[in-house]
């Protein structure tokens, strides 16, 4: 006599050739199969959806591309600190138009220079040591907190008795200028990102 028949999926299992007993321990296993799989299939996209907010960025989206400062705004040689906007992560609520940060930036070309031509460096304004806000001081850039200094290029300072506590120079980040089709003027542009402190590698913030 044929046993109980079941499908899974579009195969047909036939139950032959075992008793009652090890048909029901069977189909016990069986159903705590199927159970746990269907389960897992339903757990998964929750524990991603639950475990954002522990690995987010504070800037949400990692590099944030924006125009900061017009050319004609900067003075040559003299660093300006300017505030960098974007969306900012607070657990799995998003905040659009936010300060996610501070940049240095310095015109190092003349004013004479074509704007399509000129220079300019761009620099983090958090400290490489521990994260504090980089200031400028009239022959250098300091960091109020431990004392860290840096060169206007923004290498470390080196100095006889000086230790200086910043494990590497200030973050340099990419930019580049742009021309506004609308307006005509020419803006600096930079990708803003965060990076590890206390560290002597320059690490991207995960």
């Amino acid at each position: 006599m044929a046993g109980p028949a079941f499908e899974v999926g579009s195969r047909q299992i036939l139950l032959t050739g075992i008793g009652p007993m090890q048909r029901r321990s069977f189909l016990i296993w069986f159903s705590r199969t199927v159970y746990t799989a269907c389960a897992a299939t339903v757990a998964a996209p929750m524990l991603r959806f639950l475990s954002a907010p522990l690995v987010s960025n504070t800037a949400s989206g990692g590099p944030i591309l924006r125009r900061i400062a017009t050319l004609d705004s900067l003075p040559t040689g003299t660093p300006q600190k300017l505030a960098v906007i974007g969306t900012r992560a607070d657990g799995w609520t998003k905040h659009p138009d936010q300060v996610v940060g501070h940049v240095w930036v310095t015109r190092t070309s003349p004013p004479s220079a074509p704007a399509d031509s000129a220079k300019v460096s761009v620099f983090n304004a958090a400290c490489p040591h521990s994260g504090c806000p980089i200031q400028h001081a009239v022959a250098n850039y300091v960091c109020p907190c431990h004392g860290a200094k840096f060169n206007d290029d923004g290498t470390k300072v080196t100095a006889d008795g000086y230790t200086n506590p910043s494990p590497r120079g200030m973050d340099l980040l990419d930019h580049r200028l742009v021309k506004d089709d609308a307006t005509g003027q020419w803006w600096v542009e930079v990708e803003y990102k965060e990076y590890e402190v206390g560290i002597a590698d320059r690490v991207e913030k995960a």
